[in-house]
């Protein structure tokens, strides 16, 4: 579905269009760990966003892409570092609650459980907030 929505986006020049659909593939692509090809997918939807100043597709693919490479045991920590500064910079809440229960996962998995509750413990606030029903235990 989301390789014929890139088509049909990349046919008619809609290039926000081609970002979603490309994050989507990459979303699906790490959930079929075929990780390195959803790296592939995301960077390219980011590299769209930078490029029609559209922080929103950036910052959504900056934290799937932060996912991807957790996943699969890869560095994610400047990635989700990134997407929480972008969130910052535009008030995105909900990207910025996913960036911190991001880096809440890579600083577990690191050893750091201190830092990694109290990056949990702030975006479960934020989801809180914003009444969504995400985040996962570590």
């Amino acid at each position: 579905m989301n390789r014929q929505a890139l088509g049909i986006c990349q046919e008619a020049g809609y290039r926000v269009g081609q970002a979603d659909a490309l994050r989507g593939i990459g979303s699906a692509l790490a959930g079929a760990d075929r990780c390195d090809d959803a790296v592939t997918a995301l960077e390219q939807a980011i590299e769209i966003g930078r490029e029609l100043g559209e922080s929103d597709v950036q910052l959504g693919a900056l934290n799937e892409l932060g996912n991807t490479l957790h996943r699969a045991g890869r560095s994610a920590r400047d990635t989700f570092e990134s997407a929480l500064a972008m969130a910052g910079e535009t008030g995105d809440r909900y990207e910025q609650a996913r960036a911190l229960d991001g880096l809440a996962r890579v600083l577990h998995d690191a050893g750091d459980v201190a830092a990694a509750r109290d990056y949990r413990a702030q975006a479960l606030t934020i989801f809180r907030e914003l009444g969504v029903p995400e985040g996962r235990p570590l």
